[in-house]
């Protein structure tokens, strides 16, 4: 199973759902309060019989829901790279899926992320 993300602009991002999952659990956390849509959205996400394959149009949003997202995205991008591999059950999982976190951000989402 996978997660997609298609940006605007038609470009996409594909990752394993374990990878798409726990981003979007990441980013949940930082979403404003005010975007209810786009928090029932991503907790239909989170419901694997819900929604078994993970599909984010960015443009179906409004622009107050992209810009949220990417700001919850960005945070919570230095939440993970603060926890640092020992956050991870599987540590060694840890530098792959930065590096898939870090390649949403700036491929799909146009924002450069500083690597420490």
């Amino acid at each position: 199973m996978s997660g997609l993300i298609k940006s605007e602009e038609g470009e996409a991002w594909i990752a394993a759902t374990w990878v798409f999952d726990n981003i979007m659990c990441l980013t949940r956390k930082h979403l404003d309060e005010t975007l209810s849509n786009l928090h029932s959205l991503l907790d239909s996400f989170l419901d694997e019989e819900q929604n078994p394959l993970r599909y984010l149009d960015l443009g179906r949003l409004t622009l107050d829901e992209r810009a949220g997202l990417r700001q919850a995205l960005y945070e919570a991008y230095g939440d993970a790279a603060s926890a640092g591999s020992e956050s991870f059950s599987s540590p060694e999982f840890y530098p792959g899926f930065m590096d898939r976190f870090r390649e949403l951000i700036e491929t799909v989402l146009k924002q450069r992320v500083e690597v420490n």
